[in-house]
């Protein structure tokens, strides 16, 4: 039986560690270290010299599809008109996967930092609160009734009021503790891999989460 291999903790924080060098930077990209040295001297490049944060890998992907959108734009050469559409659909091509490309590397960094969760961990965490709430109300009058028996209305009322509002606490308490572990948006979609605005459970701290 083959063995797992393990992971690497240093690796994984590697997305997000700042890259210090143009061979680090196109390691990063996907291309020779020639090719990053030649986006430096090139008078479009707007990124500067090493260091460089992160975030810039998904910077100088857009730039490059960018790059390509102008070449298609501009490209007037003579010749066959059939190889010359040719080549412009496989630029597109090329720009569209570098965009996507461009996408993957900003989410994989902002998940890293905790900036992403995916939308079905969320989801779960709000179905348990809602089951409890609904849990609970269901359960009021088979709760209630042998205190009622024989109760003037007054007393009834109080009783119905009280249970309701421990409901309440409850319901408080646990999205407080959902809250606290659902802090960042937007959401990660992880059947598409897409960043979605979805319900947010933001935790503000106690004086904002209770009121008496």
């Amino acid at each position: 039986m083959s063995k797992k291999p393990r992971s690497n903790p240093r690796r994984k924080k590697l997305a997000s560690a700042p890259i210090t060098s143009a061979a680090e930077l196109a390691r990063r990209v996907g291309v020779h270290r020639s090719q990053v040295t030649r986006w430096i001297a090139d008078p479009r490049w707007a990124f500067g010299s090493a260091p460089w944060s992160a975030d810039v890998v998904a910077k100088v992907v857009r730039w490059r599809a960018d790059n390509l959108e102008s070449d298609i734009e501009s490209d007037d050469e003579g010749g066959d008109a059939d190889l010359l559409e040719l080549k412009k659909t496989r630029l597109r091509e090329d720009i569209r996967r570098l965009r996507a490309a461009a996408d993957q590397s900003e989410m994989a960094l902002t998940r890293e930092r905790k900036e992403l969760l995916p939308t079905d961990e969320v989801a779960a965490c709000i179905a348990e609160v809602l089951h409890m709430v609904k849990t609970r109300l269901l359960g009021m009058s088979s709760h209630l009734s042998p205190q009622l028996d024989n109760q003037p209305a007054s007393v009834a009322e109080e009783l119905i009021d009280a249970h309701a509002r421990e409901v309440l606490r409850d319901f408080s308490d646990a999205f407080d503790r959902v809250a606290r572990e659902l802090t960042f948006q937007p959401l990660l979609d992880t059947t598409t891999q897409q960043a979605t605005p979805c319900l947010t459970v933001r935790h503000h701290g106690a004086t904002d989460r209770r009121h008496s």
